[in-house]
């Protein structure tokens, strides 16, 4: 079998840019979607771990349909993301339903994988390391049971830590 670098993937509502709450994928939805906040700590721990953990080996993999995909590329463009993360603007991958997530990551050879919707995390079983990220609505709160093989992370600074712990330097 032959053996990869390390993939790091990421979801976009929820994770980069902060969640509407309730069961709302992403504050895209509303009048204001462009003034909807990144994440807490989201722009610069990418930025680190682009760069220094994953050698620029990062894809943005998001489920939205054709408005959703648009009003992203706009607030990523309007956040200036990809300058700021260093994630090249190819590495943004839309899929029609949260399944197809699995199929991109095989494509992408992902290693790891943050999303805020454990049923996407259960999908992924090519990726070893999945992380599910509960700090993106502003309400950091973890489900009663986690799946085996996936770990939980109520900040990017915790995402971090749990990342350093399984990509070598």
């Amino acid at each position: 079998m032959r053996k990869f670098a390390p993939v790091l993937g990421v979801d976009l509502g929820g994770v980069v840019i902060r969640s509407a709450g309730g069961d709302g994928d992403t504050g895209l939805l509303g009048d204001e979607w462009l003034d909807t906040p990144a994440v807490d700590g989201c722009i610069d721990v990418l930025a680190r771990l682009t760069a220094a953990l994953f050698d620029m080996r990062v894809v943005i993999i998001s489920k939205a349909g054709p408005k959703i995909q648009q009003r992203s590329r706009e607030w990523l463009e309007h956040a200036d993301f990809f300058a700021r993360t260093g994630i090249g603007p190819t590495n943004l991958v839309f899929v029609r339903e949260r399944r197809d997530k699995a199929g991109a990551c095989r494509r992408w050879h992902v290693t790891h994988f943050v999303d805020d919707h454990v049923g996407v995390l259960q999908h992924l079983t090519t990726v070893p390391h999945r992380y599910l990220f509960t700090g993106g609505s502003g309400a950091s709160t973890s489900p009663q049971q986690v799946p085996p093989g996936i770990e939980v992370a109520d900040s990017w600074t915790t995402v971090e830590e749990l990342l350093r712990r399984t990509v070598p330097n």
